[in-house]
């Protein structure tokens, strides 16, 4: 068993986090998590994300009751209906955070309005994810990139769409957003392996037709697809 899964099952059994990331991370940080939406397991960057930088922390299940104290990790976007995530964050009290499936799009404003206090989105990748992370712990705005720019598009007029993929006639399974994604922070197929938990040869075969869907057969050719169909 490899670390990443190792770190997954931590997280979802309630065991403490620890990690590399323990240094950076404040003194007081949070004690207690609740995932919400994540019907399939937490998202291993998030996973990582977590294990990193909340040291001592420990997360309830994801049909915990709603008065767990502590702050709430809510699924938004991805393949499910846009409004099933919004209606999750409604639904939820305290410190809310929208957690974005890898290709959303258009999830901040609506996300922000039903009462999430910081929107991650999984495509950003892991030291981006962190630092939101470290920000909401903080008390401060946790964004990541994409939410960030959202923002500035709404600041300038430019009103998103609200949650869902980006529009594209490619259609990804999860494991292939999840490696490409990876691939995109720059993780090799065997470091997508180890954070995915599964064998390298699975990654391959994912990465095969994953080629076929994008009509290339390189790695970069597939991420300058990836990024023009709106996937990254």
């Amino acid at each position: 068993m490899d670390s990443g899964t190792t770190a997954r099952r931590d997280l979802e059994d309630g065991a403490r986090v620890s990690g590399d990331g323990a240094a950076m991370a404040p003194r007081i940080g949070w004690q207690r998590i609740r995932a919400v939406g994540f019907e399939s397991g937490l998202p291993p960057l998030l996973v990582e994300a977590l294990h990193a930088c909340l040291p001592m922390t420990r997360i309830a299940a994801h049909d915990a009751p709603a008065d767990v104290a502590g702050p709430c990790l809510v699924s938004v976007g991805g393949d499910e209906a846009p409004e099933a995530g919004l209606q999750r964050i409604a639904g939820t009290t305290g410190l809310r955070l929208a957690i974005c499936a890898c290709g959303s799009r258009g999830a901040t404003l609506p996300a922000v309005a039903a009462g999430a206090a910081g929107v991650l989105y999984l495509h950003d990748g892991r030291d981006d994810l962190m630092r939101a992370l470290q920000a909401a712990m903080a008390g401060a705005p946790a964004l990541t990139a994409t939410a960030a720019q959202e923002l500035i598009a709404h600041a300038r007029g430019e009103t998103p769409a609200m949650p869902g993929r980006a529009p594209t006639s490619i259609r990804l399974t999860a494991r292939e957003r999840e490696i490409i994604a990876l691939a995109n922070q720059g993780c090799t197929f065997t470091q997508a392996a180890r954070l995915m938990g599964v064998q390298v040869s699975t990654v391959y075969t994912h990465v095969r037709r994953l080629y076929d869907k994008l009509s290339v057969n390189s790695l970069p050719q597939a991420l300058h697809e990836a990024r023009r169909a709106g996937l990254l």
